[in-house]
């Protein structure tokens, strides 16, 4: 029963680990569009 518990707790926080990988990744892609748009105002 532990080996099960210990296998469904390490599962979700695989999908966690994911999941902010997935938000780190949009979030960096944001931030360099907006640092992009700030540096190219003058066009």
């Amino acid at each position: 029963m532990k080996n099960i518990y210990l296998g469904v707790k390490k599962s979700i926080e695989d999908l966690q680990n994911i999941f902010k990988n997935a938000d780190n990744e949009r979030l960096k892609k944001f931030n360099q569009r907006v640092i992009f748009t700030k540096t190219n105002k003058n066009f």
